[in-house]
């Protein structure tokens, strides 16, 4: 299988480096046969902020065009991606969202799953080598055009240097962990967020860390990220250690218990799969979208609607270790097989192919 991943400076790395890294490793185990590629002149929207495009050339099969969508909102997609695709791969798939498609795109939209920054020394590589014209000729424009063009660039190029590789994330459940609860978050500016109710996100957020460090002073660790909203409007609330990206996964891993709660636009966050990652037993807000594979409450997490069912939850964990062992492995399970990227992005080829070939059945 050769797959040809498009590649642009306009892309969001930091979204796509989960897809990247499954590529980068599945080639490295011979699966397939990887290219990074700048897209067509002509088609440039195929490597655009959070959107791109796949080609998988399969032997004896037509080229199929795979979409890949990682942005938070599930009712916004790149139409003339869709148009192009035959398969969408959509990270916010909520299916009362695709009627903003007309019907013949809507089929060709699938789930692509749970997505979070990370990376591998080999992709890291690769996209970068594949993208160092590309970023040569966007710094010099940044150079002439502006501080803001300029800043914005660097960022976006540091923002993807300094993630953490893919292994760093894991702890599995069989190694020790501190029996605390943890949940550190960040607030929004809610004149920034429309059309999702920023207060409604910031309170739920803000009650729940308030109750933690009453009902669990010592067995509670987070807070709000210190950014400017939160230290203007909640100083109280701030957390103290670990709030950058690399020691913030250093620090959580070493405890047992994560609380969730959705991310912006309804989104899937990147917490999810980080906890995931290191087989926390997690407390969630009850999940909208639709994954692939769902993660069952109960048997993957503990649902939670309120504080005051958190807080129980919370109780119920620090008491019982072995149900907290269980729910560890549990989620352990699911990360390895659903999650972990070279096992993720092989099973995105593969439902998206078989889509791509029920498809063409359907046209036939």
């Amino acid at each position: 299988m050769r797959v040809t991943c498009h590649l642009g400076v306009d892309q969001d790395f930091y979204h796509h480096s989960h897809l990247h890294t499954g590529l980068a490793l599945l080639a490295e185990e011979g699966a397939l046969d990887l290219h990074f590629r700048p897209p067509p002149q002509a088609k440039t929207f195929y490597s655009l902020g959070g959107w791109t495009m796949l080609h998988v050339e399969v032997p004896h099969q037509p080229l199929r065009r795979i979409a890949v969508d990682t942005v938070d909102r599930s009712d916004e997609f790149s139409l003339p991606l869709a148009q192009d695709a035959d398969v969408y791969l959509k990270r916010s798939f909520h299916p009362p969202d695709l009627s903003c498609l007309p019907a013949d795109l809507q089929a060709k939209v699938i789930p692509y799953g749970l997505n979070y920054a990370c990376r591998s020394p080999r992709q890291t590589h690769r996209v970068l080598c594949a993208t160092a014209s590309s970023l040569l000729g966007a710094a010099s424009r940044a150079l002439i055009s502006g501080a803001a063009s300029r800043d914005a660039l660097w960022h976006r190029i540091r923002q993807f240097q300094v993630i953490p590789p893919w292994s760093f994330f894991e702890l599995p459940p069989d190694r020790p962990a501190e029996t605390v609860i943890l949940f550190q978050t960040r607030l929004w500016d809610p004149a920034v967020v429309f059309p999702d109710n920023g207060e409604l996100v910031n309170r739920n957020r803000i009650d729940l860390i308030r109750a933690l460090r009453r009902e669990f002073p010592r067995q509670f660790r987070g807070g709000l990220a210190p950014e400017p909203y939160a230290k203007k409007h909640f100083p109280d609330l701030l957390a103290t250690e670990a709030f950058r990206h690399h020691e913030f996964i250093e620090f959580s891993k070493r405890f047992a218990i994560g609380i969730y709660t959705r991310g912006l636009h309804h989104s899937d966050a990147f917490k999810l799969p980080e906890y995931l990652a290191s087989s926390k037993a997690i407390l969630a807000e009850p999940f909208r979208n639709t994954l692939p594979s769902p993660l069952v409450a109960g048997q993957h997490y503990l649902a939670f609607d309120d504080t005051a069912s958190c807080l129980a939850h919370c109780e119920n964990l620090l008491r019982d270790h072995e149900a907290l062992r269980a729910l560890r492995h549990q989620t352990w399970q699911y990360y390895i097989s659903q999650v972990r990227p070279q096992v993720h992005i092989a099973d995105c080829l593969r439902r998206a192919l078989n889509s791509a070939e029920n498809q063409a059945i359907l046209v036939q």
